[in-house]
């Protein structure tokens, strides 16, 4: 795969200085990189390696003086990271086709994004599951707490204001996770899709959830 540096400057950002035309197969260091080669600098450090690299092209900071005709030489205001974000054109990373792996467990009632890759092995469980341990969690303290609370056995009076709050701490934030904020989540959704249909200028969309609120209730 070979691009024009002038191609790749634009993709960075980064004005060139020399050939643009000039054709780029790869990346390296400074020290190790040859023609059809694009480089880096951005430490002083290896000023040295700068004047001697065989590279064809060299990403510089904005400020950094060159005297070399033999080398084209692409500003950037951070060669380290206009590197790195060419290593992407060069070297792509493997693409996961989208579905679910036969090996990986998926609960039958979640639901997966479409263009989402579930690989072998993997585990999917739906939200519904993880109520029953909160339910657990929740109702083994509070049974644990009431008779402290309620004042039954030797000393239990030094800990019954803790037993109290504690239960109804527990309790609180119970119906809070259970109730108040899946019922919350569900009217800003749809609120949030009413507003998205406005903005769009889609008034039938907007509607939609309201006439089907409404052939429900009838």
């Amino acid at each position: 795969m070979e691009r024009s540096l002038a191609e790749l400057a634009s993709r960075i950002g980064g004005t060139v200085e020399g050939d643009g035309s000039v054709r780029i197969r790869g990346l390296a260091s400074l020290e190790e990189a040859g023609p059809g080669q694009l480089s880096f600098y951005g430490n002083p450090r290896y000023r040295k390696e700068l004047a001697t690299t065989r590279a064809s092209a060299v990403l510089l900071p904005p400020d950094e003086p060159v005297s070399r005709a033999d080398v084209a030489w692409v500003r950037v205001a951070s060669p380290h990271l206009a590197f790195a974000r060419l290593l992407s054109v060069f070297h792509p990373g493997a693409r996961l086709p989208p579905g679910v792996h036969p090996r990986a467990e998926v609960h039958a009632s979640a639901r997966v994004d479409p263009s989402a890759t579930v690989m072998a092995l993997a585990v999917v469980e739906a939200g519904a599951v993880r109520m029953r341990p909160i339910v657990m969690t929740t109702v083994c303290s509070l049974v644990a707490m009431i008779p402290i609370a309620l004042g039954i056995g030797a000393g239990s009076e030094l800990m019954q204001p803790l037993a109290i709050a504690t239960v109804g701490g527990l309790t609180l934030s119970s119906i809070l996770t259970l109730v108040v904020v899946p019922c919350g989540y569900l009217v800003l959704h749809g609120m949030a899709d009413r507003v998205r249909a406005f903005l769009l200028g889609d008034k039938a969309s907007a509607s939609a959830p309201e006439e089907a609120e409404a052939t429900a209730g009838d």
